[in-house]
């Protein structure tokens, strides 16, 4: 598993080109959404995303070849694998969470399809605010001194083709997983790099064609689309077509913490011989920034484990008894036997210990798995009181047109005449 930063060639691309070029697509982003939300195999994938076959397969190979996704062989004959994050994938865990909340607050038509986000240490539902670790408060855009470093400049930031543009003919609706403002921003590589020269002050045509180097008509057309979607505002200069500018709107001041926290990995990640592409200093107490997500709700620093995606489409940690149970770690284990193909675990209500496993499971095709042998297989790999106490097999798992798998209508015939019944 990929542990150690990419070394860049001297004179190259730098880490924010390099970041660019990978996060700046949007079935990569879509990928490693899901990749970090449990999706493994091939199937799982091509059931969530609607995505071809050909280019599925192609950014499989490109995040492995990245180090983003480990791919381990879970049966030798016929060969199948699976697609596990790596340490590179899940420390993006910050700018997925940032992604949510800037579309929440800034997408209204569409935050009811958000999951909910819920804090283990205060147990309040949170909104994430970007700090500075180092003094602990509130980070805002004026307030990040950002300067070039031994391996920055407009030339080497420019993102190198990883991947090609999507069209039309490789699948989908233009409307991109959970986040379709993120994606107009995000899911181009130009896109990208064009709101970040935005946020280092460039308001001008004329400026962002000479310094990132791209054509004017794709200049033209990202300017567009972010003045539709209320990211950018042309200003009429004097009356003149050639001093028109281009200036950050609420909306879009409200997308740094997204642009920071990408970069602050860009960094991690993709080491330049010369030094860093971009040196950033927090103007409030002097030291060179890292930014970090906060908890508003009770102020502390924010770590993975202690965020839990909760919505009322899907209940991932079960009450049973005394226990704590998360359905993903049941769905793991399941998922790690050579005839499953997928799983969904719901808590349904027991008597005696208020909530117990219950697991769906699509097996794959001419397999030959039965119930008695996916109990079996769970006896030996979950402690007794994790075992689910019921196990159907079906054909396939429900799912929102997003991909997401609608636990709701799993729990509902458990849970009829129960007061949770809609929980």
């Amino acid at each position: 598993m990929t542990e150690e930063p990419a070394e860049l060639e001297p004179g190259g691309t730098n880490a924010i080109g390099r970041m660019l070029g990978l996060l700046g697509d949007e079935w990569t982003l879509l990928i490693l959404q899901h990749s970090l939300w449990g999706v493994r195999r091939y199937g799982q994938f091509m059931a969530a995303i609607p995505i071809s076959n050909a280019v599925l397969t192609s950014r499989l190979r490109l995040l492995t070849d990245e180090g983003l996704l480990e791919r381990r062989v879970y049966q030798p004959n016929p060969p199948r694998a699976e697609y596990r994050p790596t340490a590179r994938s899940r420390s993006l865990w910050p700018v997925l969470l940032a992604i949510w909340e800037w579309e929440r607050q800034w997408v209204p038509d569409h935050a009811e399809g958000l999951p909910a986000m819920r804090h283990a240490v205060c147990g309040s539902d949170f909104a994430p605010v970007l700090g500075c670790r180092a003094c602990g408060e509130v980070l805002h855009p004026r307030d990040a001194q950002a300067d070039w470093g031994p391996s920055g400049s407009w030339p080497r930031s420019v993102p190198a083709a990883v991947t090609r543009r999507r069209s039309d003919t490789e699948g989908g609706s233009g409307q991109s997983g959970l986040f379709p403002d993120t994606m107009a921003i995000f899911g181009n590589r130009w896109s990208s790099a064009l709101i970040g020269a935005a946020f280092r002050g460039l308001t001008r045509f004329s400026e962002f064609e000479t310094s990132l180097g791209a054509p004017p008509t794709l200049i033209a057309d990202r300017l567009k689309v972010f003045g539709a979607i209320g990211v950018l505002e042309p200003i009429d200069n004097l009356g003149r077509s050639d001093w028109m500018q281009y200036r950050l709107t609420a909306k879009g001041r409200a997308f740094f913490p997204v642009v920071a926290l990408a970069l602050q990995w860009a960094e991690q990640w993709f080491h330049a011989p010369e030094g860093a592409a971009l040196e950033v200093t927090h103007g409030v107490c002097g030291n060179p920034l890292t930014a970090i997500l906060m908890c508003d709700q009770c102020g502390q620093p924010l770590s993975g484990g202690d965020v839990l995606v909760v919505s009322a489409d899907q209940h991932d940690l079960l009450m049973s008894g005394t226990e704590h149970i998360e359905a993903a770690e049941v769905e793991d284990v399941l998922m790690a036997h050579p005839g499953v193909r997928e799983v969904a675990v719901i808590g349904a209500p027991d008597e005696r210990r208020g909530e117990t496993p219950v697991a769906f499971v699509v097996v794959e095709h001419g397999s030959g798995v039965s119930v008695d042998d996916l109990f079996a297989f769970a006896g030996e790999h979950l402690e007794p009181d994790r075992r689910p106490t019921a196990i159907e097999v079906i054909d396939s798992l429900p799912r929102t047109a997003t991909g997401k798998v609608l636990k709701r209508d799993l729990r509902a015939p458990y849970w009829a005449g129960h007061d949770r019944s809609n929980a």
